[in-house]
């Protein structure tokens, strides 16, 4: 399922490329708080909540786990493309990496836990990818704004912490 993820990561990278040339400036700073980061969340959550609904009927036993793996292929993707994108500074880990793996986990997790508890309602998938969207949206900005990263990572944390007790609750794995 990492291996998944790690697709999933590649077709949102390929596609906001693809916006970065059509809008310039797509990833740039404070100007980045706009459209083109909100269609980059809509983008990833999109293809990783596609990736999570087409096993979801494969893997129903071990579901909730196999999301959470997408989500970190996800985030793997992504990571070493951010290494690859700031290679002059691979002697220093970011500590902002660290919120790739939570932010892409944690949305993982909820689409997970949506599937478990609500099958495949088109109305409610929509609301819950929305969700997600707007979580990714909102943690990208605070991550652009410079907000304190252990808040930021310690919400997270709560978040995944909560899903895992439920869904292990519900569904134990």
């Amino acid at each position: 399922m990492f291996a998944v993820g790690i697709l999933a990561g590649l077709g949102a990278l390929v596609l906001e490329f693809i916006i970065s040339i059509i809008y310039p400036g797509f990833d740039s700073g404070i100007q980045a708080i706009s459209f083109p980061l909100i269609i980059s969340a809509v983008i990833e959550e999109s293809l990783k909540f596609g990736m999570i609904r087409k096993i979801f009927d494969r893997f129903k036993i071990s579901f909730f786990l196999n999301s959470i793996l997408i989500g970190l292929g996800f985030a793997a993707a992504e990571f070493f493309f951010n290494v690859l994108r700031h290679s002059s500074e691979l002697g220093l880990f970011h500590f902002s990496y660290l919120g790739l793996f939570l932010i892409h986990s944690a949305t993982a997790a909820i689409f997970g836990y949506y599937f478990l508890k609500h099958g495949d309602s088109i109305l409610s998938g929509f609301f819950i990818l929305s969700l997600a969207a707007i979580l990714h949206f909102s943690f990208n900005t605070a991550v652009i704004l410079g907000l304190n990263y252990g808040i930021i990572y310690l919400t997270l944390s709560i978040l995944i912490i909560i899903l895992v007790h439920l869904a292990r609750k519900s569904y134990p794995f």
